[in-house]
Formats: structure tokens, C-alpha cells, sequence
């Protein structure tokens, strides 16, 4: 506003000026004799000379706010001078700045009592801006430098521009739990999610996050890479396959899912892993083997005969009496193990190496009650902990120094430790592991 009013000032100063000087030149006439139109292009912040020779004495005036002059050191809209060779210097700020949209200033001299234009001044439209930045804002995407999509969701970036914005979900991207606008000026965090589905989280690929302005106009384009599954990772299209949503029948020869039958071909599953390298592993869960209960011989014929016949898949057997239990003979690609809840429970784990023949042998501490102590671990090839879940009154929470007690006696044998995701709420992410057999293949 300010130098609104300082430019109208300074022109009804000079225009003042130039009638008295014409009024009292009425018994001489001069033609003046005005320098050629120069064209100037320039930019916001530029600085500018305008040269020019003047038969008389002259005054400039710049019709914009944005294209003004410096002259003995201050801003000014007009400027004067006499005969002879003229050097004017000329600002360019960011007044009137609009996105999109180019200006012209017109530089009229008046001379003489007469006045035209001497100069052009053609500022070009400022275009649309968008930058995006690593999560430290010191490295900028570009289409050389994607942003790299993370698979569980962690990585973020930032976005700045010189206009509004929203951007839209790519195909493969979900952006309905995060920012998805912006204002000019302001830096907005963005965390995008991998949508859910095969195409989306298996294989990599390389997309583009869209940004518009409020007209709906693309302004910029992200790009961004996403690798594909990590190699130790894998994908289930259940998560609840493993759960009581699954009904085998006796002999094994077919199973209800969902108020579906299928037969020995099994239960539709979507398995999602780097390259399809995954291994799959059969469980089988016995309550009690023993003729209390009704075992029969022939099951453990038909279930160790299929086995055999299917040499590459390994069999998990889990039971929590293995006193019940008497097997002289069992495939190599059974894994029989024994659950223990406690350190009284500890004489399970010889009852599973004295009663059940086996090359390989596991013990599953979950839940923990207790401190188990030291353990005997010959010949076990697999360890799980987990603890106590659900809301049971008197629910037993397990310890760090439970869980660290059997781990460190399982890592001095070299035996892989399955930690169960339960156990995240007393033990920190990087002490969390989860090991499996190098016999189980693909899973890592």
C-alpha cells in the first residue's frame, strides 16, 4: 500500500513539473526526439540497465508496481534526467506475482511536453513448483532418485510447493491414513501404504503419485519404486488360516473352510513371497496320543505313509503328553515336539527324546508360567516362545528374563528360536527374532 501511494505521489509531483515547464516554453517550440523502443525480459529479483541518448531534459515512468528504479540509491517509480547519454538501473520484484501468468510493464518517457514509450519489460508467469524430500529434507526425489516405497508402511516423506495441492493414491499406494493436501508455503509429512493384494505387495514396480492444484490442473508427478517383497517376509491371502476356521476331517482326505468342502488338494490359500520361494510345511496337532483316548494304529500308518510319500514337505506334531506316546519309528520329515509351560513341565522334553524315535525334535514354552531354568536341549532342532494371550483372570504375563533364559541356552547350541509376535509388548524390536530351520526351506 505503501508504495502504492509513494508511485502516485511521485507522478503528480512530476506531472506538476512538466506543465509548468511546458507552460513557460510557450514561445519555443522543441521536437523532441525519442530514443527506439528496447524490449527487456527479466525475472523475479533480477536487476536490470536500460540505456538511452535524450535530446532534452526527461522524466521515466514505470506503469507497475513490480518494475521500479533505483536512482541516487532509493526506489522510485519515476526517474529524470537531462541531455546526452542516459543509464537507468531496474528492479524486478515479485509484486503482482500470480502462478501462471505472465506481466508487462511499459516505460513511458516524457520529453518536451511529449511522451512515448521507450522500453517494454516482460516479466514471464511463474510456474508451478512441487518439491519432495526424504524424511531428513536433504535429498530431493527426482525421476533419477524415486522415492523408495518401504513394505511395512515406516518410510515417509515431505512435500513443499508454491500452490495448493492434493495429491492422489497411485495404483499400488493407499494415502487414506495420511496427509493428502497442502497449502503454498507449508511442508506436509506423507506416509504411504502398500495397498493390499498380490500385484501390490509381491513383485516391484515403479509408479507415480499425482499432484493437482484446486482446479483439479496436474501441477507435478512423484515418482516411486517399490522393490517388492523382502526375501525374509511372506504373505498370506487368511491370516487366520491357521485358527479353528479349518475343519480336518479324521483320515486327512478333506477339510471345511468357510462352509466349503474340498478334498486332499486342501484349502484354497494365497501364498505371497520374493521370487514364489516358499517351502510349505503341514501341521498336524494331536491332543493325546494313547489308547486311552482312542488312538488307533492305523491313523499314524495312513498319516506316516503319506509323509513318505511326500518327502520334501515337513510335518510339525506338537503334543503335551508325550508319556502317552510310543513311536519306535518316524519319516525324517517329521518335526515331533512338546509343548512346556513351566519348570515343572521340564521332564516332558526327555519323555519326547525316550518314547518318540525322531530325527528331529521341538519344544514349543508357550505360554510361560514360569522361569524354566536349565534345560536340557540334545537334540532339539527347533525352540518357540510365546506368552500368555487372551483376557483370563489371572492371566500370567511372561518375563524378559524368562524369555532371554531360554534363548541364550538355545543360541549356545545353535538351535533357531521362534519368538511369537505376542512377545513385542516386553521385548524391543531389535531383540525380537524369529528363526526357523534351515529344513523349512523359503521361510526365513
Amino acid at each position: 500500500m505503501k508504495d502504492i501511494i509513494k508511485y502516485y505521489l511521485q507522478l503528480i509531483v512530476l506531472m506538476f513539473c512538466l506543465f509548468t515547464s511546458a507552460c513557460s516554453d510557450d514561445d519555443e517550440t522543441v521536437t523532441p526526439v525519442f530514443p527506439d523502443l528496447q524490449k527487456i525480459e527479466c525475472a523475479v529479483g533480477d536487476t536490470k540497465t536500460l540505456t538511452f541518448e535524450a535530446t532534452d531534459n526527461w522524466i521515466l515512468i514505470s506503469s507497475s508496481l513490480w518494475c521500479y528504479f533505483e536512482q541516487d540509491g532509493e526506489q522510485t517509480f519515476t526517474c529524470s534526467g537531462g541531455v546526452g547519454e542516459q543509464t537507468v538501473t531496474i528492479h524486478i520484484s515479485d509484486d503482482a506475482t500470480e502462478l501462471m501468468k505472465s506481466y508487462k510493464a511499459e516505460l513511458t518517457m516524457t520529453m518536451a511536453g511529449s511522451r512515448q514509450v521507450i522500453a517494454e519489460v516482460t516479466r514471464p508467469s511463474t510456474g508451478y513448483e512441487l518439491h519432495a524430500f526424504d524424511a531428513e529434507q536433504t535429498i530431493e526425489y527426482t525421476a533419477e532418485n524415486p522415492y523408495v516405497q518401504d513394505y511395512g508402511g515406516k518410510a515417509y516423506f515431505w512435500v513443499s510447493s508454491n500452490a495448493d495441492w492434493i495429491v492422489e493414491s497411485s495404483e499400488s499406494l493407499d494415502l487414506s491414513k495420511t496427509n493428502i493436501s497442502g497449502e503454498a508455503g507449508n511442508n506436509v509429512k506423507i506416509t504411504p501404504l502398500l495397498k493390499q493384494g498380490t500385484e501390490n505387495r509381491k513383485t516391484a514396480w515403479t509408479q507415480e503419485l499425482i499432484f493437482k492444484n484446486r482446479k483439479g490442473e496436474v501441477i507435478s508427478k512423484l515418482p516411486v519404486h517399490y522393490d517388492g517383497i523382502p526375501a525374509d517376509k511372506i504373505e498370506f491371502s487368511n491370516d487366520n488360516i491357521y485358527s479353528n476356521k479349518i475343519k480336518a476331517s479324521v483320515d486327512g482326505e478333506s477339510y471345511t473352510f468357510k462352509n466349503q468342502s474340498y478334498e486332499a488338494e486342501g484349502v484354497p490359500l494365497t501364498v505371497i513371497a520374493r521370487n514364489d520361494e516358499y517351502t510349505y510345511v503341514c501341521v498336524e496337532y494331536t491332543s493325546t496320543m494313547g489308547p486311552e483316548t482312542g488312538w488307533n494304529e492305523e491313523w499314524k500308518d495312513k498319516v506316516f505313509s503319506k509323509m513318505k510319500e511326500n518327502e520334501n514337505t515337513q510335518y510339525i506334531f506338537l503334543t503335551k503328553r508325550p508319556e502317552n506316546i510310543k513311536l519306535k519309528e518316524t519319516p525324517d520329515n517329521g518335526w515331533f515336539g512338546v509343548t512346556v509351560t513351566s519348570s515343572k513341565e521340564k521332564t516332558r522334553i526327555d519323555y519326547l527324546r525316550n518314547n518318540i524315535k525322531a530325527k528331529h525334535y521341538h519344544i514349543t514354552f508357550e505360554p510361560m508360567f514360569d522361569d524354566v531354568g536349565k534345560l536340557d536341549l540334545s537334540n532339539i532342532s527347533w525352540i518357540v516362545i510365546g506368552t500368555e494371550t487372551g483376557n483370563r483372570k489371572g492371566k500370567i504375563s511372561s518375563k524378559r528374563e524368562w524369555v532371554f533364559n531360554i534363548y541364550n541356552q538355545a543360541k549356545e547350541k545353535n538351535i533357531p528360536v521362534f519368538m511369537k509376535e505376542d512377545l513385542l509388548g516386553i521385548l524391543n524390536e531389535n531383540e525380537f527374532v524369529q528363526e526357523f530351520p534351515k529344513e523349512f526351506g523359503g521361510i526365513k
